[in-house]
């Protein structure tokens, strides 16, 4: 896993990305205020190689989670979890791959089998709402990893134990095409949550008005909560 200081910031509270697979820091830290203390945890391979000791500096933490990072988001925050002030769960459960309350294990394993440039570009597209916001999405991502990478973090993620924190509030996109929204509602409700429903895709946050927003909501709730 790379945990990632992109920002110190300038006061006493930090905003943590937990991102989904094979993501970037750059399509996050391309629209968020660089006065915000910011890091983004992806690339969930070599968990056992991260630092997450600049999270010392911070007396509170604000966190957002998405896809497979809200299965795994307790992992960057680990010896931290007491300075988690606010924390919100976008298109994802805490089993991430598991029938009913998550992805389908068997639609998983397909894709690990089946891993190719084709696939891989088709799942990404597959996330966003439209071609226009997957070429958007594009550009605001930084470079890509080899392909054998991504299929090492898909191996991972299926592996790897879930790293569950108690979240504040999770959001389902009723246009999700990766994590279905059912599912979504069977892991929340299984856990006393009642989400909350959107039309988004299951990705958002090439958009930098959805993604402000959300980013000013954690900070305003992380803030204000004693």
């Amino acid at each position: 896993m790379r945990f990632e200081l992109i920002n110190k910031g300038s006061f006493d509270f930090i905003l943590v990305i937990s991102a989904g697979f094979a993501q970037s820091k750059e399509v996050f830290t391309s629209l968020v205020d660089n006065k915000i203390a910011l890091a983004v945890a992806y690339d969930w391979r070599l968990q056992e190689s991260f630092t997450n000791e600049f999270l010392a500096n911070y007396e509170k933490i604000g966190l957002l989670a998405w896809s497979l990072g809200v299965k795994m988001a307790g992992l960057p925050l680990s010896g931290f979890e007491h300075k988690l002030s606010y924390a919100i769960a976008y298109n994802g459960t805490i089993e991430g791959i598991y029938k009913g309350r998550g992805i389908n294990p068997r639609a998983y394993d397909l894709t690990l089998k089946n891993f190719s440039e084709q696939t891989f570009f088709r799942f990404l597209e597959k996330m966003c709402a439209s071609k226009e916001d997957f070429e958007r999405y594009l550009k605001l991502r930084g470079p890509f990893f080899s392909l054998e990478s991504y299929k090492e973090e898909l191996m991972f993620l299926k592996y790897s134990k879930a790293y569950p924190l108690n979240y504040d509030e999770a959001v389902i996109g009723l246009a999700d095409s990766i994590f279905p929204p059912l599912c979504q509602q069977e892991s929340w409700e299984n856990c006393g949550k009642t989400p909350v429903l959107d039309k988004i895709p299951h990705s958002f946050h090439y958009d930098p008005t959805a993604l402000s927003t959300i980013c000013a909501k954690i900070l305003s709730k992380t803030i204000g909560k004693n």
